[in-house]
Formats: C-alpha cells, sequence, structure tokens
C-alpha cells in the first residue's frame, strides 16, 4: 500500500511538471509568433523609409500602399492570436475518500506477464553478443501522459511538445470531423525489445559547395508554370478513442493495405486504423513515442526518444505485434524510409542506416550546425534526405545525401515554422505550420507552389501513402479544441 500511494504522489508530481511544460510550450509560441509580426513590421518601416529616399512620389505612393495592406493583415493576425489568448489557472483536486481507497487497496490492479517470440536484428559481420532483456511487467490500464509535441516544438517541438502542441494556430476549420472511431480494443501492452548491433559501414564525407536558396522579400506562394501538386479533401477522422479526451500525434504512417498508423505521445501508444480509419487497436510502449513510418507493406519503425531507439511494430491479422529494437545511442525523434534507406534526427543530428538482409548497418552520423532539428524524409532512391528545423527567424529546409553531403537548403518568409516533410516522388512537401499550408519543392530546391492552404488548422505530420494517392496531415497546437487537435485529415492528391 505504501508502494501504491507512493506511485500515486508521484503520478500527480509528473502530471503537474507536465502541465507546467505544456504551458511554457505555450508561451515560447506566443512568443515566436509575436517576433516574427515584429520582423514583418520592421522590414515595412524599412522599405518605406528607403521608398522616401530613392522613388519617384508615383512609385512611392505605390509601395506605401502596398506597406499599408500588409499593416492590415498584420493588425488582423494579431488581432485573432490576441483573442486566443487566455489565463491558465492549475488546480488540485485531492482524493477525499482516502481511507475508503486503503481499505480497497489490495484491489487496485493486477500485474499481467507476457512472453514473445525473439526477432533478432542480425549481426553484420562477425557474431557479437546480443542483448536480450526480460520482458515488462506493465500495470494494465494504465500509462504514462506526457506529450511530447510542444511549441517549438515547432519541435508540437509535433521537441516539446508538445503537449500535443508544439506550436501555433489561427484559422477555423472548414471541414467538420465527421468520422468517428469505434471503441477500443487493446491487446498489446508488451514490448519485446532486442537490442540490434549496428556496424559502421562508412563515415560522413565533407561537405561540397550547396546551393542555399532564400526569398527574403515577401511573396504570394502560387504554382508555377502548372507543375504544383493539388491535394483535395477526402475525408478525415478522429484519432482518440472513447476514454481519450486529447491526443498528441507526433507521426502518422500509411501501409499499402491502407491501415493507418499513429503515433500518440500523450498517451504512450501506437494507434492502428483500417483502411475505412476505423479504429481497431493499441499497443502501449513504456516512454512516449515521437514520429513512425512505413518500412515495409505491413511493417513500422516508431521512434522511442527516451530510450534512445527505434523499433519494429509489424501489422498482423489486423494487431500490432512487437519487432526487432534498433539501438542508436541519441533521442531521435524523427523517422523517415524509402528503398532500404532509414535516416532518422534528434534535435541536433542525423543517423542513417541501411538495410543488409536482417540487419541494419549506419552508413553516417551527421551532426548538424542546429539543436532545433524537427522532421525528416527520405527520397524514393534512398539517396538524398530532407529534414525541416524550427524556429524564427527563417530556419532553413536542409537537402542532404545520405552520406552527409549537403546539397541544398531553401529559406523563404512564408516557412518561418516548417514542421512535417515527405517526397512524393521527387519533389518535397513541406508544412508550413505557422502558415497553415503545405508547399511544394522541386528536387533542385526550387519553390512550385502551394499544394493545401484550405480547411487545415496549424498542421503538424504529414504522411504520404506508398501509390502517392493519398496525403495526411495531423493537426497540433495546444489552443486547438480537443475534436480539432484528435482530428486527422486525408486528401486525394492531383497531380
Amino acid at each position: 500500500m505504501i508502494d501504491y500511494l507512493e506511485s500515486m504522489e508521484s503520478k500527480v508530481i509528473q502530471e503537474m511538471t507536465q502541465r507546467k511544460m505544456k504551458e511554457m510550450h505555450a508561451l515560447k509560441s506566443d512568443l515566436d509568433i509575436c517576433n516574427g509580426i515584429l520582423v514583418d513590421a520592421t522590414s515595412s518601416l524599412k522599405t518605406i523609409q528607403q521608398s522616401i529616399d530613392k522613388d519617384t512620389p508615383a512609385g512611392f505612393i505605390i509601395r506605401f500602399k502596398d506597406q499599408v495592406q500588409m499593416f492590415d493583415e498584420r493588425q488582423t493576425k494579431l488581432v485573432r492570436h490576441v483573442q486566443t489568448l487566455k489565463n491558465v489557472k492549475l488546480t488540485f483536486l485531492p482524493n477525499r475518500p482516502l481511507e475508503q481507497a486503503v481499505v480497497q487497496g489490495k484491489h487496485i490492479g493486477s500485474l499481467n506477464t507476457e512472453s514473445f517470440p525473439s526477432r533478432l536484428a542480425q549481426v553484420y559481420a562477425k557474431a557479437a553478443p546480443i542483448e536480450t532483456q526480460r520482458p515488462t511487467l506493465t500495470r494494465q490500464g494504465t500509462s504514462k501522459a506526457r506529450p511530447y509535441s510542444g511549441v517549438s516544438t515547432a519541435a508540437p517541438t509535433p521537441r516539446s511538445v508538445r503537449s500535443t502542441t508544439d506550436m501555433p494556430s489561427f484559422r477555423k476549420p472548414n471541414v467538420p470531423c465527421q468520422i468517428r472511431s469505434r471503441g477500443p480494443r487493446e491487446y498489446s501492452k508488451q514490448e519485446n525489445e532486442t537490442k540490434s548491433v549496428i556496424s559502421d559501414v562508412s563515415s560522413r564525407i565533407s561537405e561540397k559547395p550547396a546551393s542555399d536558396l532564400t526569398q527574403s522579400k515577401a511573396m504570394e506562394l502560387s504554382s508555377v508554370d502548372g507543375k504544383t501538386i493539388s491535394a483535395k479533401f477526402k475525408s478525415d477522422f478522429i484519432a482518440s478513442v472513447p476514454d481519450q479526451k486529447e491526443c498528441s500525434l507526433e507521426g502518422a504512417a500509411i501501409l499499402k493495405s491502407g491501415h493507418v498508423v499513429l503515433s500518440d505521445s500523450y498517451h504512450s501508444s501506437l494507434k492502428l486504423f483500417d483502411p475505412k480509419f476505423a479504429y481497431i487497436g493499441l499497443i502501449k510502449f513504456a516512454t512516449s513515442p515521437g514520429d513512425v513510418c512505413a518500412v515495409g507493406d505491413s511493417e513500422v519503425i516508431v521512434c522511442l526518444p527516451d530510450t534512445m531507439r527505434l523499433k519494429h511494430e509489424k501489422i498482423e491479422n489486423n494487431k500490432i505485434v512487437p519487432g526487432e529494437v534498433l539501438t542508436v545511442g541519441d533521442k531521435c525523434h524523427s523517422v523517415g524510409y524509402n528503398n532500404g534507406t532509414l535516416a532518422c534526427c534528434s534535435g541536433r543530428t542525423i543517423h542513417v542506416f541501411a538495410r543488409d538482409n536482417h540487419s541494419w548497418l549506419r552508413v553516417s552520423t551527421t551532426p548538424m550546425d542546429a539543436d532545433n532539428l524537427m522532421y525528416i524524409a527520405v527520397d524514393p532512391n534512398g539517396e538524398r534526405i530532407v529534414v525541416t528545423r524550427n524556429g524564427y527567424p527563417n530556419r532553413p529546409v536542409v537537402c542532404l545525401t545520405k552520406n552527409g553531403q549537403k546539397v541544398w537548403s531553401y529559406t523563404h518568409e512564408e516557412l518561418r515554422l516548417p514542421r512535417g516533410v515527405a517526397f512524393l516522388g521527387q519533389n518535397v512537401l513541406i508544412v508550413s505550420w505557422d502558415q497553415q499550408k503545405v508547399i511544394q519543392l522541386n528536387r533542385e530546391g526550387h519553390l512550385e507552389g502551394v499544394v493545401l492552404q484550405q480547411g487545415v488548422q496549424w498542421p503538424w505530420k504529414l504522411a504520404i501513402s506508398p501509390k502517392g494517392d493519398k496525403l495526411m496531415l495531423t493537426q497540433c497546437y495546444y489552443r486547438l479544441p480537443f475534436k480539432d487537435k484528435n482530428c486527422v485529415k486525408v486528401y486525394k492528391v492531383i497531380r
């Protein structure tokens, strides 16, 4: 009983700590938005002053009218944001019938142990000892509720989070959430964790000159020569199960079968939905998961940052079956895979692996001159990697080879807080979180235009189906209503 009371005390303290972190991330996101507006205002003043000094009277009038229009847009955005600000009051309500709880303490729950067949990652060269861990004892019906995405979480940082929040939101959705998932059916709560030995087969090579594509002046993000892909709303569904109010959807993946896998850091779980987006079941982890990606027709890899591991999970007979574990040695929160190349990133470093039969071989470890990496994606050839960064002012999106050689970087005023990223063919699709849109770059890192900007609020994670015919977006911002925060939107891709 003493252990039980201590665990309850720890749980209360942990929950209060999480709430505090959530509010801190919220304040940071508000500050980032205000800083962005301030930067725009300062730039406008400089433009007007330059026009006074150099332009003709007619040119000055034209430029002044443009700046007045931009001022009105900033004021509208600022007013909307101020209207969302709220006071926060944290209240703790203790359980009064403590005596009754003590009397009935022996009925608080039971422990259950399950064993699963091990699937070991093979060693590449020589046989090496493989560390095997005991199956974890998990108290049924309990889980840690620590949001991973936060605002800067820009990277939700969607790293903190995210209280599911990593960052902000301005608009209200144009499309209501209509599909509600059925009741939960929990089955696998055990993790079969086996360390896989990683062999270093190549080291990072020196960087060649790379192109830095920067557009510093405000410009309309529009279609270029009709090359822009478009997305048409198809459906949406709710990721929370009936006993859950709030979700923090860090990752999303679409399998060849049409099944959808979502990682929910708030509930420390991986959720499975059928091709019609009806809820099937989930598996729980001891820690909060980060991103998730598909690595085959029926298999995904999920990030477990707190344990510095990536974990395989197979989808068999509408169930999530635990698989092998890859120990990275870094708190990676995002992962991407394509054509045999696996890439993951922490806040500062990119790790790349290649698949050789049943083992992962380390290809490169690339430290970045940053501490705010967000999401990562691998191109269809498995040769290039694109990673997004969080934070003002205008952090660049960076493209590298799998060996760590920089290819290009891209910066734009409309892309101050990039989040999810994915390849669609050779095109790169990037979520602009604060601008609430999805933009498209070509293989060389040049802007093609806007793919999506209607009916979505604070988009976070972006996922593309294996056939390239569906685009999926999660939404993340601490001020969003639960029904919007838990809503996943699906679009038909039109090329």
